[in-house]
């Protein structure tokens, strides 16, 4: 199938799934903050927050086997494709169980009343949550595994399926919780790991069902694609620390600045303003894949053609999310209801946010998908190492609450946001060069 034939028509399935999903997803975070309750619903979106750091703790296999993987599929190598999956599957695995028994050791040592900053829960039931949550997530980063085997063959609308079907899931599972009173964190937990692991290996099954032929066996690993797998991982998971301190410590700096309860306005408001990431994950999504075969094949043109194409998708987001920007507290009183107090600050900033992450992952899965990652790693080191100070500075001078820790995260995305368009044009005209004078 045609590249942009095949990228249409996943936009298309994924646009549709994804509507489907954002309908059960905002009725999820209904149902959990009304069987958990403001400050408590707090404490379980920061351990979101630090599963979803967790979850970028594979060293980079994942986006080092999906550029690998795509190479090999656009080779027509298929020998070499089960090496790379095989390989995966054991590295990971491996990965997973080592971090598990340093989280249950952590647990056992950490004060955890003093991370979550609560003493709504006690520190045995906390360790006994944190043990449970996190067996489910590495259980879950084992089998998500075959998302980037998905992304490789360029068909990402099925990620989006399992997303859809896994928010059917946990719709179902909270309102059969809501309904009998069962209102703790524990039971959050427990039936968030169980549509986890369940939607994940139904897409498991989907994929090798439709492509048994990349079906692979023990026979398959092999040491050597475990080495080069780890060396690029090295390098993406150097990027991944430095990009998730930025993007994912928001919470924790707002926990600790702040309080749980304040954690809950940013987390609704940033959750209303996800809909311009999903959005441009969407068509953006397909591109990553797209990029590294393209580059591979040297078709320079449809590379630039296509970053053109996105920069202008994000002015049409940025409409979007002023949209969202107006019309935020009527969307929210409908959504959540009016328990929950939203400044005007913070919307304006999670508006700014969420154009700039936008505009930056345009030329970040460029970047990525062919490994140049060196500028994107070092200026996002600079934003990282400025988060921190710049939030404490903005909450505790300016007296900005959760706005200003927002604020201290955009600033720390900017040098990214002039970087990264830089550097890929120097890449695709060196390569533009080198063709005009072979």
């Amino acid at each position: 199938m045609d590249r942009n034939r095949n990228i249409f028509r996943q936009i298309k399935w994924s646009f549709l799934f994804k509507i489907l999903t954002f309908i059960f997803y905002y009725i999820s975070i209904s149902f959990q903050v009304k069987i958990l309750g403001s400050e408590l619903y707090g404490v379980w979106a920061t351990l979101l927050s630090i599963v979803t750091w967790v979850v970028f703790f594979d060293f980079g296999l994942g986006n080092g086997i999906k550029n690998y993987l795509t190479e090999a599929l656009s080779l027509n190598n298929t020998i070499e494709a089960k090496e790379i999956i095989m390989t995966g599957y054991v590295s990971i695995t491996i990965i997973s169980i080592l971090l598990f028994l340093f989280v249950y050791i952590f647990s056992s040592f950490a004060n955890l009343q003093s991370i979550f900053n609560t003493t709504l829960l006690m520190q045995d039931q906390l360790k006994i949550i944190v043990v449970l949550l996190f067996g489910f997530v590495f259980l879950h980063f084992i089998i998500s595994f075959v998302k980037q085997f998905i992304f490789a063959i360029q068909k990402n609308a099925l990620n989006e399926f399992e997303q859809f079907l896994f928010y059917i899931l946990l719709c179902s599972l909270l309102l059969y919780l809501y309904v009998f009173g069962y209102h703790s964190i524990e039971s959050i937990v427990i039936v968030y790991g169980v549509a986890l692991i369940t939607s994940k290996l139904v897409l498991t099954i989907i994929f090798f069902t439709k492509n048994r032929h990349l079906i692979p066996s023990m026979k398959n690993f092999q040491k050597n694609i475990m080495g080069k797998l780890m060396n690029v991982g090295i390098s993406f998971f150097a990027l991944q620390m430095v990009f998730i301190f930025i993007m994912l410590s928001d919470k924790i700096i707002i926990t600790q600045l702040l309080g749980p309860k304040y954690v809950t306005s940013y987390d609704i408001v940033y959750r209303l303003f996800s809909i311009v990431q999903v959005l441009h994950g969407i068509v953006n999504a397909p591109l990553w894949s797209a990029y590294t075969e393209a580059y591979t094949k040297k078709e320079i043109y449809w590379i630039i053609s296509s970053l053109k194409k996105m920069g202008l998708f994000v002015f049409v987001l940025a409409g979007v999310a002023i949209t969202l920007n107006v019309f935020s507290e009527q969307l929210i009183s409908i959504w959540i209801g009016d328990q929950i107090q939203i400044s005007k600050s913070l919307v304006m900033m999670m508006t700014i946010y969420v154009v700039i992450v936008a505009w930056n992952n345009n030329y970040a899965f460029f970047l990525n998908a062919i490994n140049a990652i060196k500028v994107q790693f070092y200026t996002l080191l600079i934003g990282a190492i400025l988060n921190i100070p710049l939030s404490i500075f903005f909450v505790k001078n300016f007296h900005m609450g959760n706005a200003g820790v927002v604020l201290a995260t955009i600033l720390s995305l900017s040098f990214f946001a002039i970087a990264g368009p830089i550097q890929a044009r120097v890449i695709l005209s060196k390569v533009k060069n080198n063709e005009a004078h072979i």
